[in-house]
């Protein structure tokens, strides 16, 4: 009927739709978790729809992840657990555009192809280095990141890694990211 539609799928269902929502009229979602674990995923199409639009996704209980769209974005950490990512876009004649998703409750996010920047949140934090592209901060263990962006006094801990480290603090570079 050539009207675009933004729909939630069931990947472990067959990719059943269980909601389809006409996209010129819905700026907003908000999406709960179950008592399980939960896994929302972002489709890369919804990043660069010509419009904004805010996704808000509750975990819940359980070991939930959010996986982020193939596109540069930019994931923040604001409490445990707690925080939000943007995919800035451009639009039609110019006009620039965001995809925000605010989330509660996820224990892992996962960055996609693009660049994928981590700021953490305020105070002094303690960034543990899992691994290239993997570190753990708030309660949430972030993989698939190229760049991290911390504060005054925060702590890089590379004692995880079983492999040489180098801090290059001139050129803003430490071993695994960017």
């Amino acid at each position: 009927n050539g009207m675009d539609y933004i729909q939630l799928v069931d990947l472990n269902n067959s990719n059943a739709v269980i909601g389809q929502f006409d996209a010129s009229t819905v700026s907003e979602i908000y999406i709960t978790g179950t008592a399980g674990n939960d896994s929302l995923t972002i489709d890369g199409s919804l990043a660069a729809y010509s419009k904004s639009l805010t996704v808000t996704f509750s975990g819940g209980f359980g070991t939930d992840t959010l996986i982020g769209a193939a596109a540069d974005t930019s994931w923040a950490l604001s409490g445990s657990k707690t925080g939000s990512a943007t995919i800035a876009h451009g639009g039609v004649s110019g006009q620039d555009f965001a995809l925000t998703i605010q989330f509660t409750n996820v224990s892992a996010i996962s960055g996609s192809t693009g660049t994928d920047r981590l700021a953490g949140p305020s105070g002094q934090q303690n960034w543990a280095i899992k691994d290239t592209g993997k570190v753990e901060l708030a309660g949430v263990t972030a993989s698939g990141i190229e760049v991290l962006s911390g504060g005054t006094g925060d702590l890089l801990d590379f004692s995880a890694l079983n492999i040489g480290v180098t801090v290059d603090l001139d050129a803003h570079a430490a071993t695994g990211f960017d």
